[in-house]
């Protein structure tokens, strides 16, 4: 052959379906259909790789992610026909005159508790009482409209938190915006103060110069030198004696 067949895997273990139901029933709000209205796929997607994780951890056949999925299908359908099966049994609908009595395992019946559907009362051999029909069907009813309006519940709730997100992106772009605002006013009033600064640089030698013009005008002028008096003549300007010039002629 051209290629070896792939080998069949093992059978999953109790241990290992134990995991997979215990961790749907953890994250039935994200993995469950009726439960997970608004739910990112995602999110799902996280949810079934922490399962494949835990299924890992305690199996000596490591499982791949399809698997996983395609066991929980396999166990969905199963418990869907049984409930199928006793519905049939209950209504008298079922091809044969006799019903055969239904019966669920625990992990079954958590399943089916986990789908929704209404719990299965395990029907004895042979045609069961009216009463207890009548009380079985009314039971199933009453279950059905109260998961309906807890559908209708969780719809609204999604919706709300929806809207929630919304308005919690809302405030987060305007804080955003403003802190943006805040950041491009401090830094103008950064270029303000720098301008100032630059300014008053520029105007320093133009003050020092102010100053030393005001402070020499305000000093008082020296006093000034009187012109000289006849009395104060030098004796050069004096007339001459008389002998002194007639010696001259």
């Amino acid at each position: 052959m051209a290629s070896a067949a792939k080998k069949r895997k093992m059978n999953f273990s109790e241990r290992e379906v134990e995991i997979i139901v215990e961790e749907i029933e953890k994250q039935k709000q994200t993995l469950v259909s009726h439960f997970n209205a608004g739910v990112t796929h995602m999110a799902k997607n996280n949810a079934w790789m922490d399962i494949l994780k835990k299924v890992n951890a305690v199996t000596t056949c490591p499982r791949e992610l399809p698997e996983v999925k395609k066991k929980w299908s396999d166990m969905k359908t199963e418990v869907r026909r049984k409930v199928a099966q006793a519905r049939a049994a209950i209504e008298g609908t079922a091809a044969d005159c006799a019903p055969v009595p239904v019966i669920l395992t625990a992990m079954q019946q958590r399943i089916c508790n986990l789908l929704g559907e209404a719990t299965i009362i395990s029907l004895p051999a042979g045609d069961p009482p009216q009463e207890l029909k009548s009380r079985i069907a009314l039971n199933s009813a009453r279950l059905l409209q109260e998961q309906r309006v807890t559908n209708v519940h969780i719809r609204q709730i999604a919706q709300h938190l929806e809207g929630q997100n919304e308005l919690l992106q809302v405030m987060r772009r305007c804080q955003e915006a403003q802190a943006l605002a805040q950041e491009r006013q401090a830094q103008a009033l950064e270029g303000t103060q720098a301008a100032l600064l630059a300014l008053v640089q520029m105007l320093r030698p133009a003050l020092k110069d102010l100053r030393k013009f005001l402070q020499s005008g305000a000093e008082p002028a020296p006093a000034s030198t009187a012109a000289p008096t006849a009395t104060t003549a030098p004796a050069a300007t004096a007339a001459p004696p008389v002998g002194t010039a007639e010696e001259e002629q």
